[in-house]
């Protein structure tokens, strides 16, 4: 649209255009069929511009007035001009118009059927004609010429206008409440006033005189009741008077509501939601068009789309989807045009469009095909926000990461971990080009919408699902301490009878041991570049303590203390000697936060209990020595194991770890005598 023009108005062209040919097509289909009977001529040209279809719609007349015998022959009064023209601007063929009045008004007689009608009438319509030139009708020509919309409304001299508007008022033009030649002659000199001060007309519903969603006796059907409304509303003088005209007939249209429209009594589709059918009700027989239609031509927009999508079943949910999208980049508002949002109230576009693509991704069943709707979702429109969805928006962005949780199709929309650490971006061709996320995203935005997937999961505890989409996302320190953090929770399980703690150990345990293997056994590699960039190479020792630690109270639930107690030595963890102390002590302060709790204090109760128990072992051994250089071995021994019991109860008391520890380490060293 250009200069001046608002949306509205080039909307309701858009509407008069597929109204004029859905209709074109219903009469050369009628005549059509009739001349495959052998009971009409065959169809001529059918191009708009020449005489053929003025023909077609002779031919079409004459079929709904009986006039046309089995055999052909045309038989009764002539052809009414009005009703053949009628049909013609119905079309809004002008050039078919001029064509059908070749023959002259006067020559058929009756009120109003004079030269002075004649030649008002063909001035307006040949003016028209000129503008339309060779394309199919008016609105065609509007929607491809150069001067567009505001040609054609700039088309018709004002003189030939008044001309029509003066016979309009005249006394000739009595109403008609009939379908008879009056009806036809009053509706279209009421057309051909082109919005100036339109007479009230015959019994449709009645219209003002700023050309509102009246119509005339003429208009025999729903679809002549809205063309007709919205070419009254078209040719107004003002953006506001067009705007306003369009609104009335949306709020007619609403106020009668689907039962005034559909055929059958399933209006409502039986309260069916935006999700699939139930099984239980049947859309209505014409899937919720027949009130659907009417809504969109008279720019009711989300009333259509919501209405379709909740009485259409399946398809219908799938046909409001993607004519929402269609809309949504045409730039078309998706809310109602009503008289609050001309007013400045919101018309909740972005919203629905966000309610029919989510809802119709929710059906499908392949994660990927889903995807491709959710990009499409909007940001709310703001002072200044993009209405575009070539870019995805940040609100699609959050409803793409909810969605990778919900549906934990991780493979099928990130792909996998490669060997060395990489993730393998699944492929959406035979050609390998990258798909499903990758296909909308850059690699640092599907790395960041997987991150996010992950937070959401720890947040509702499920620690399992985000330490896979952080393996994706590149993640690894937060992987890490995802690791590291559920291991030092399981190191001790109180009730080894407890089989889902158990079971959750022995996963943790096995995903810590094939990552390990993978990425942190070997040399230099993408993760532990990774954690080096991030400076984090402090977690993969954390990360190989808590692996060892494992294994320490592995051995000491299978009482093998003296294992146990020389792991637990060679890892340092605990002082050997007195100049051993401050190291020790120091080593414990920089631990990570998710060792100094129970994992420590745990660690070192097991530690004195394998001093403990080597030392009750050796002594029982001490009374069956055969020598004295075994006995002074055994003795030696057990001060060894007393004095290493001694600076570990030290080292705890320095470290003031909270709880009994402290009191119940010395009193296992205090029975080691």
């Amino acid at each position: 649209t250009t200069g001046t023009l608002d949306t509205t108005r080039s909307n309701a062209a858009g509407s008069l255009h597929h109204l004029a040919e859905q209709f074109r097509s219903h009469i050369l289909s009628r005549v059509r069929s009739s001349a495959m009977s052998g009971s009409a001529a065959s169809v001529e040209g059918g191009v708009g511009g020449n005489s053929g279809f003025a023909n077609d719609v002779a031919t079409y007349v004459n079929l709904e007035l009986g006039h046309i015998s089995s055999s052909g022959a045309v038989t009764g009064a002539a052809v009414s001009p009005w009703r053949k023209l009628y049909r013609c601007l119905r079309c809004g063929d002008m050039a078919a118009a001029l064509a059908s009045m070749q023959h002259g008004f006067a020559s058929v007689g009756g009120a109003g059927n004079d030269d002075d009608t004649a030649a008002a009438v063909a001035a307006v319509v040949k003016a028209l004609a000129k503008f339309q030139g060779g394309k199919k009708s008016v609105w065609s020509a509007a929607a491809t010429s150069g001067s567009g919309i505001e040609g054609l409304l700039s088309s018709v001299p004002s003189a030939a206008i008044d001309a029509v508007v003066e016979l309009c008022h005249g006394p000739g033009n009595a109403s008609s409440q009939g379908d008879g030649e009056a009806s036809y002659r009053t509706a279209c000199l009421s057309l051909l006033c082109l919005g100036q001060s339109r007479p009230r007309i015959g019994g449709g519903g009645g219209a003002d005189a700023a050309g509102g969603s009246g119509s005339s006796a003429a208009a025999s059907t729903v679809e002549d009741y809205l063309y007709e409304a919205l070419w009254g509303a078209f040719f107004q003088q003002s953006n506001d008077a067009c705007t306003a005209a369009v609104s009335n007939l949306g709020a007619s249209v609403r106020h009668w509501g689907p039962a005034h429209f559909e055929e059958g009594d399933d209006t409502d589709g039986g309260g069916m939601s935006f999700v699939a059918d139930t099984g239980t009700n049947q859309p209505p027989l014409s899937g919720g068009w027949s009130y659907a239609m009417p809504l969109l031509v008279s720019q009711q927009f989300e009333s259509a789309l919501t209405y379709l999508a909740r009485v259409g079943g399946p398809a219908g949910l799938l046909q409001a989807t993607h004519l929402a999208i269609l809309m949504h980049l045409a730039m078309i508002d998706l809310g109602d045009l009503t008289s609050a949002s001309i007013s400045g109230g919101e018309r909740g576009g972005p919203v629905l469009l966000t309610s029919l693509l989510s809802s119709y991704a929710s059906t499908l069943q392949e994660a990927p095909a889903a995807l491709e709707y959710l990009v499409l979702i909007p940001d709310p429109v703001s002072a200044g926000a993009s209405k575009s969805i070539v870019t995805t928006s940040r609100t699609a962005k959050e409803y793409v990461q909810g969605f990778i949780l919900e549906t934990r199709a991780f493979e099928a929309l990130a792909g996998l971990i490669g060997p060395d650490g990489k993730r393998v971006p699944p492929s959406q061709d035979m050609n390998g080009r990258p798909g499903a996320l990758d296909a909308h995203f850059s690699p640092s935005e599907v790395s960041s919408l997987l991150a996010g997937a992950a937070d959401d999961a720890l947040r509702r505890s499920n620690a399992a699902d985000a330490a896979e989409l952080l393996s994706l996302a590149g993640k690894y320190a937060d992987l890490l301490s995802v690791l590291n953090s559920e291991l030092a929770s399981l190191l001790v399980v109180d009730d080894t009878t407890d089989a889902d703690m158990m079971g959750q150990r022995q996963f943790w345990r096995s995903a810590a041991d094939a990552f390990h293997n993978l990425h942190l056994s070997g040399g230099p590699n993408h993760v532990m570049a990774n954690l080096e960039a991030e400076s984090r190479l402090d977690l993969g020792g954390t990360f190989k303590l808590i692996m060892n630690l494992m294994v320490f109270f592995d051995r000491c639930q299978a009482r093998d203390w003296e294992g146990a107690w020389t792991l637990i030595d060679a890892l340092g963890v605990f002082p050997s000697t007195e100049d051993d102390m401050r190291r020790s002590v120091a080593n414990y302060q920089t631990l990570d936060s998710i060792l100094k709790g129970k994992p420590f204090r745990q660690a070192a109760i097991g530690a004195m209990e394998s001093l403990y128990q080597q030392h009750s072992v050796l002594k029982a051994r001490l009374g069956g020595a055969q020598t004295s250089e075994a006995a002074g071995a055994i003795n030696q021994g057990l001060e060894d194991l007393r004095a290493r019991a001694r600076l570990l109860v030290t080292f705890v008391g320095l470290c003031r770890l909270e709880g009994d520890v402290s009191a119940r380490i010395a009193r296992m060293e205090a029975y080691m005598v």
